[in-house]
């Protein structure tokens, strides 16, 4: 086999490997279908927005001690959430000595999942 063909099935086998890692990605991630105004009450442990793209709807996902919870994105207490979440990890990444450069220091700063999910 020369060089460019093994290159080139390198390339196919790479492609294929990303394709099976985003799916199986999205296959994990949370789908909001329905929102929720109501504040939630138990602990949150992390983030994140959700895009909304049919059959999916715009929503903050919370994550918490009893799972996922979609949140409507307009709701002032989410957005007062968001903003206190947010300060919190830059607060808690300034003083983690884990912050030694500057990429690790944008992933712990700026990951809004939970540790393990």
């Amino acid at each position: 086999m020369h060089f460019s063909q093994k290159m080139r099935s390198l390339v196919v086998i790479a492609f294929f490997a990303c394709m099976a890692l985003t799916l199986d990605q999205e296959k994990e991630s949370v789908c909001c279908k329905e929102v929720l105004s109501k504040k939630i009450t138990v602990p949150i442990t992390g983030f994140r927005v959700h895009l909304g793209r049919p059959p999916c709807v715009k929503a903050v996902i919370f994550y918490t001690s009893e799972g996922a919870v979609c949140s409507h994105w307009r709701e002032s207490w989410v957005k007062e959430k968001v903003t206190e979440l947010r300060k919190l990890q830059v607060t808690e990444c300034s003083q983690n000595v884990k912050c030694h450069n500057i990429r690790t220091f944008i992933q712990l700063c700026f990951s809004t999942r939970p540790e393990g999910s």
